[in-house]
């Protein structure tokens, strides 16, 4: 019983024992957005320090991860009950003290204690299940892999959340049936001022007019002269003269009928 071959090669099958394809089998099953269960499944051997194996019965087990194969920073520690029969025990790591606040993302190695254990002879290192690979590109969900498509990442030099805000005369809708943003702006000419530089000569006008070609409602802008505004303010003596049945203009001229 105190050979320790059986205990080493336990405890490299113990490196498999990490069961995170089953993690992924329960996002695999659920579609649209989960919450994936932080808690991964363990299955050890426990021999006492002369080598027997634990009796069948109800053990205080510790499990430890750290950040380095030796020495290192502790980041997570759990205590829980496990069930032992001729010296296995399962347990789910994360069932009682949450995962939450691990960072798998990097690589870290896994410590198990029991009172009057025969210890590791080292950390074992925690392992990607087959399932796991598919999730890879998970780690960028929380933004966008830098080959991604179809995504509009900046707005005139602004990044991230931008909120589209409409000023005066202007109107944004967002059309969530056809993935449109619509700014509408035909409202600016309401507000636009139109005065002219002589009122008694010049008129302005804004009117209301159906679009023959789409239809609908526009504002158009109209300028004209008023009646009788050409006065002889506003006009003056030629130059050109008459003569020989011709107009004369320097050294143009024109025939003018009889």
């Amino acid at each position: 019983m105190k050979n320790m071959r059986p205990y080493r090669m336990l405890h490299a099958i113990v490196t498999m024992g990490l069961l995170l394809a089953g993690l992924c089998t329960d996002l695999l099953a659920q579609p649209g957005e989960v919450k994936i269960p932080m808690r991964m499944s363990f299955q050890g051997l426990l021999l006492r320090k002369d080598g027997t194996l634990f009796q069948d019965g109800t053990w205080n087990v510790t499990v430890e991860l750290y950040d380095s194969e030796t020495g290192g920073n502790r980041v997570y520690t759990t205590t829980m009950p496990v069930v032992v029969v001729r010296g296995v025990f399962n347990m789910i790591i994360g069932e009682t003290d949450p995962l939450d606040g691990v960072d798998f993302t990097k690589q870290l190695w896994l410590d198990i204690q029991a009172p009057d254990a025969l210890p590791f002879s080292k950390r074992t290192q925690l392992t990607t299940a087959p399932y796991a690979f598919m999730a890879q590109s998970a780690v960028v969900a929380g933004g966008l892999s830098p080959n991604a498509t179809g995504a509009v990442l900046s707005l005139n030099g602004i990044q991230g959340n931008v909120n589209l805000k409409a000023g005066a005369g202007v109107t944004i809708v967002e059309d969530a049936n056809s993935n449109e943003v619509i700014i509408d702006a035909t409202n600016l000419l309401e507000m636009i001022d139109l005065i002219p530089s002589d009122s008694a000569v010049i008129d302005i006008r804004r009117r209301k007019v159906i679009d023959p070609n789409s239809g609908e409602e526009k504002t158009v802008i109209e300028v004209g002269l008023k009646d009788s505004s050409i006065t002889k303010k506003y006009l003056s003596r030629s130059d050109a003269i008459l003569a020989d049945g011709r107009v004369r203009y320097d050294r143009d001229s024109m025939w003018i009928p009889q």
